[in-house]
């Protein structure tokens, strides 16, 4: 395998507008962001609380019970439109790459997917951002990934330069490790 640099990306707060890594040490978890992460430092997020400002909205929030109940039939109501819009961006080659990386990223790194052991658990790694990967396919790789699946040339190499193609499902399944059946007794 080669040597692959797995690095943190930089956020940068909205409010202070400082750099930091990307990483719960300095902003705290949104699941609704890109990131997953909120758009405001650790410390900013924490000064707004103390402001006065800060008090009146989380009385506000302590005082509304119904605002989940609002913002899950709002969901509920605007499920399709939701649906349609995903199916739309998913339609565009980049959309489908940004799927595409990140479905990558969740078998080499979430240890809950089901696939994990078979990349994470090997050690294969991710060697892109998600922007860097969206431009190597589109400018170096010249290829439109639409109905076609991600393939490692290299089967026990990670996903970097020179060693990703898009093939058929077909292809894709002709590139394994090779594995013993388990004899019925």
């Amino acid at each position: 395998m080669s040597n692959c640099a797995v690095l943190t990306p930089i956020k940068v707060c909205a409010t202070c507008k400082q750099k930091f890594p990307a990483t719960t040490e300095y902003f705290y978890k949104r699941a609704a962001s890109p990131g997953g992460l909120q758009s405001q430092c650790k410390k900013c997020i924490k000064a707004w609380k103390r402001s006065s400002a800060g008090k009146k909205s989380q009385k506000k929030s302590n005082q509304s019970p119904g605002h989940k109940v609002s913002a899950k039939k709002y969901r509920q109501t605007h499920k399709i439109e939701t649906a349609e819009r995903n199916w739309a961006r998913r339609q565009t080659i980049v959309g489908h790459l940004r799927d595409v990386f990140s479905n990558m990223k969740k078998r080499c790194y979430d240890p809950n997917d089901r696939n994990y052991k078979y990349y994470g658990g090997r050690g294969i790694k991710v060697c892109f951002t998600s922007d860097e990967f969206v431009h190597y396919v589109v400018d170096d790789l010249q290829e439109d990934p639409i109905g076609l699946t991600i393939d490692r040339i290299d089967n026990d190499g990670n996903y970097e330069r020179g060693n990703i193609r898009f093939v058929s499902q077909a292809v894709n399944n002709q590139n394994r490790r090779s594995y013993k059946k388990k004899k019925k007794k």
